[in-house]
């Protein structure tokens, strides 16, 4: 596979490094749109990336995070990420759900993006994150070969960035900063949060949420808008769009029946709202970009990596596809499920950053 056709890179089950974490540093070709039951660090040493949400009808464009950019993926986060130019290096960090539920409940927590300090202690803050991140990178790394002694240090070290990180940069707890609002109410909107992402589908959600606060409806509404800035039912809405997708790239259910499932009244309701969020309506969504996700396959690699918190021996993932026609700028045509060809294409990838003595094994 041609440099110009790209390398498809997805990772979809994780097999973390050392306890609740897994890390990589790699060139970021393309993953296409994909999603993890984790908490996932984006972190550019260098190069640019682009990083296309479907998150936010007000968000026309794609992000481009460029070198020492972080973005924070909220777990099971629909994302696509791509290179905007010839190089990039960056580090992908995921933290397990199971670990982050067991340590700070069930609570979400939606990040902004991109992480973008708006006052001096919290550009100090982000620091901190980055060297916590690029920290704990070392950590992982260590702990591969020295058992559980480290895990626990890994454990605690994860669970400190990730304190730093909620404690001050969650979507929530930034709006409710603007008004001064006690620690009553960032609670409450937690709730209110954390029951929408569970119950999008039910018909009456914000009845349900205002009788859960006992509070009126008229003011759960009210209220919601002026801290967030949109509407609880455009809240619902964005989850319901969010879970049409992945029926979308993981089913083969009708149009109408995800209609149905992910919570719309009606099929038309689906997609007129779909198209709020995507240039492209749900089918023409689906024969983009479900070939994609579904047909990879993976190749894992060790890499000597030089970064600057100074980790040599890191894992990296590189993933290309066996028998899958690239759909991406127009198409590439098919390309040859040819085992030599698969490992010249990675042989080539990797070269470009440098690694040229790696033992290449296609699983």
């Amino acid at each position: 596979m041609s440099d110009e056709n790209g390398i498809w890179m997805k990772k979809h089950q994780l097999r973390y490094s050392a306890g609740p974490i897994r890390y990589s540093i790699q060139e970021v070709i393309d993953y296409p749109f994909y999603w993890r039951d984790c908490i996932e660090i984006i972190y550019v040493l260098s190069g640019s990336l682009t990083l296309e949400l479907i998150k936010d009808p007000s968000l026309a464009r794609p992000l481009f995070l460029q070198t020492d950019d972080i973005y924070i993926s909220t777990m099971n986060e629909l994302h696509r990420i791509y290179r905007s130019g010839r190089d990039n290096r960056v580090l992908l960090m995921q933290i397990d759900g199971d670990f982050v539920r067991s340590r700070f409940g069930e609570d979400i927590f939606e990040f902004p993006y991109p992480l973008t300090p708006q006052n001096a202690i919290e550009s100090a803050q982000l620091e901190d994150i980055r060297r916590q991140v690029l920290a704990l990178a070392d950590l992982v790394r260590e702990s591969e070969s020295v058992g559980d002694r480290k895990r626990e240090q890994v454990e605690q070290a994860a669970s400190e960035m990730l304190g730093l990180m909620t404690g001050n940069f969650t979507i929530i707890s930034r709006a409710l900063s603007k008004f001064g609002e006690s620690k009553v109410y960032l609670e409450r909107y937690t709730r209110i949060a954390s029951y929408v992402t569970k119950h999008f589908m039910s018909k009456n959600v914000l009845q349900e949420v205002a009788e859960r606060e006992r509070l009126s409806a008229e003011y759960v509404s009210h209220e919601v808008k002026r801290h967030f800035g949109l509407s609880l039912l455009k809240a619902v809405t964005f989850y319901r769009v969010a879970h049409s997708v992945k029926l979308l790239l993981e089913t083969d259910l009708t149009l109408d029946q995800i209609a149905y499932e992910s919570g719309f009244s009606a099929p038309k309701y689906f997609y007129r709202n779909f198209r709020k969020y995507r240039p492209e309506g749900p089918l023409a969504f689906r024969k983009k970009y479900k070939e994609l996700y579904a047909n990879i396959e993976y190749v894992k690699c060790f890499e000597e990596a030089d970064y600057p918190s100074g980790a040599a021996e890191t894992f990296a993932t590189v993933a290309v596809t066996g028998t899958l026609r690239s759909k991406m700028g127009g198409g590439a045509g098919d390309i040859a499920p040819d085992e030599a060809l698969i490992k010249k294409s990675i042989e080539s990838a990797l070269g470009e950053l440098g690694l040229t003595e790696i033992e290449i094994n296609i699983v």
